[in-house]
């Protein structure tokens, strides 16, 4: 015998799950199951499955019962969904159109006592909410989350950023085995560094490369220079000079850096990437007559800071030469010789010092060549030096 198969889309909830009571009996007036032949099968129904065409079925399970249902079915003595064979479950009363006898409660279990229901064991007492390990808590109750069951996996795991850690600086070992760090001058550590802002006042030439040699990073230093006549090898020697150093190696390490340093002012000052001071237009370096450097500023424009008068004369052996001595030479050099007075004085304090101190420009200061003349007196003195360094008598 053929059997129609319906969609479950097509049945009423009542049909699919009837209401019967303890002794199996339909409270339901249409007694039909899923199977029954007598439902006529609706228009847009499956069609029915043959032996040559045959289509596999997927058995749909009835919605679990709630663990409150099962307490209170337990409780009245009855269990649907049981399988042992004293139970009270459902069996339908027509199957595939063949009656089925209905099924009763064995007699010969004892009054007030409950059966044993599978897949639960025998209750040998009246079953409470203790007999399953049910925490009975109050609204005054506080909630406390419990730790998951197994462990997170290692790559769902939440972990901090790690802080950011400024890059180590490259290291250069040189020819004669010693370690410095590249782009670092080490003979100009006791030199103001560039950040540091000029005093507000005249200098000379000789003054800038004597005691602000790190400042011909700086395009209005460099380009004044140039247009004087200072070779990158003059100003090389004079930062060298004014501490004492004689060192081959270190000369021509602070050349390279020079010619670098001459390129970029010319490109910053000109706005032109291409710029070299070959390839200079006539008359953007030429000789500066205005001695001021109060408006000078850095290729980047940094934050500047303002220096005490002993940091500029730390380190400095040799001094510009009497007639290229600004008020700034003579200021840091009286620092030096008062450390005691002039310990909080700082670059912006040099013209009340001067005043004070009754400090003058020189002669020479008055002439459009002053540059000129600083670059003539330092050539002479260097070669002073190298005389008396080569006859020993230094």
């Amino acid at each position: 015998m053929s059997v129609g198969y319906k969609l479950l889309s097509d049945y009423d909830p009542h049909v699919l799950n009837p209401a019967f009571d303890l002794d199996g009996n339909s409270l339901d007036g249409n007694p039909n199951s899923v199977l029954d032949t007598n439902y006529s099968v609706p228009s847009n129904a499956a069609p029915i499955p043959t032996k040559e065409s045959p289509t596999v079925y997927t058995q749909i399970s009835p919605p679990p019962r709630s663990s409150l249902f099962v307490v209170s079915s337990l409780v009245a003595g009855s269990d649907r969904n049981a399988a042992a064979p004293d139970d009270h479950h459902f069996t339908p009363r027509t199957i595939d159109s063949r009656p089925r006898k209905k099924r009763t409660v064995n007699q010969s279990t004892s009054a007030g006592a409950p059966p044993n229901f599978a897949p639960f064991a025998p209750f040998s007492s009246p079953i409470t909410p203790s007999s399953f390990n049910l925490p009975i808590t109050t609204a005054s109750d506080s909630y406390t989350p419990t730790a998951a069951a197994s462990p997170v996996p290692s790559s769902s795991k939440i972990t901090k950023p790690k802080p950011k850690t400024a890059m180590p600086l490259a290291k250069i070992t040189t020819a004669n085995g010693s370690t410095r760090i590249a782009g670092h001058a080490p003979e100009l550590d006791t030199a103001p560094p560039v950040t540091a802002r000029l005093p507000p006042c005249e200098m000379s030439a000789a003054e800038l490369l004597y005691l602000f040699p790190n400042h011909t990073q700086w395009p209005k230093v460099m380009l004044r220079l140039l247009g004087s006549g200072w070779t990158v090898s003059d100003m090389a020697s004079a930062a060298m000079y004014a501490r004492a150093i004689v060192d081959d190696k270190v000369h021509k390490r602070r050349c390279a850096a020079m010619r670098y340093q001459t390129s970029e002012a010319g490109r910053a000052e000109f706005n032109d990437p291409t710029w070299t001071q070959t390839k200079a237009a006539p008359g953007q370096v030429s000789v500066v007559t205005d001695y001021d450097v109060s408006t000078y500023i850095p290729r980047h424009r940094k934050h500047l800071i303002t220096i005490k008068l002993l940091d500029v004369a730390r380190g400095v052996q040799w001094w510009p030469a009497t007639s290229d001595r600004g008020i700034v030479s003579q200021v840091v050099r009286f620092a030096r010789d008062n450390p005691v007075l002039c310990v909080d004085f700082t670059t912006d304090d040099i013209p009340t010092v001067a005043t004070q101190q009754g400090f003058v420009m020189p002669r020479d200061a008055s002439r459009s060549d002053w540059d000129t003349l600083c670059l003539h007196n330092f050539r002479t003195a260097l070669n002073s030096v190298k005389t008396r360094m080569a006859k020993g008598t230094l």
